[in-house]
């Protein structure tokens, strides 16, 4: 398969799970639930929206800077570089998604939803793919 096709679908599949972290600025509603959702109970308070806007915004723009790192390999036509950038981008995305897994394992703290770990770990899954059988 070719890691341009790779990228593309790890691209806009992070993209896609970036969108949440944008509506909490459109939508209060979905404010409230995603802050129910991190802290396991309702919360209020002008402060703790804030912290909630300013995470949602972070996580947005990081989202957003992967997705131009994971768009640049596509520009590399030496297969060798193209094959470590999948590698060392499907590392950053599997610790990406570890500290949930060792959430959700250990029951500690909150963490993602199971679909949202198991969509972290299908991308890493498949740069790492693009590593071993990619091609340019």
């Amino acid at each position: 398969m070719k890691i341009k096709y790779i990228n593309w679908i790890t691209g806009i599949v992070l993209l896609l799970q970036t969108l949440a972290s944008w509506a909490v600025f459109i939508s209060p509603d979905v404010a409230n639930q995603m802050a129910a959702q991190i802290m396991g109970k309702e919360i209020s308070g002008d402060d703790a929206f804030l912290i909630l806007k300013t995470f949602s915004s972070v996580f947005g723009y990081f989202g957003l800077g992967v997705f131009i790192l994971i768009m640049g390999i596509n520009t590399i036509k030496d297969l060798e570089i193209a094959r470590k950038l999948c590698l060392y981008l499907g590392i950053f995305m599997f610790f990406f998604s570890l500290p949930d897994i060792v959430h959700m394992v250990t029951g500690t703290l909150p963490h993602q939803p199971i679909i949202a770990i198991i969509i972290n770990l299908s991308i890493a899954g498949l740069l790492l793919f693009g590593w071993k059988k990619g091609t340019v």
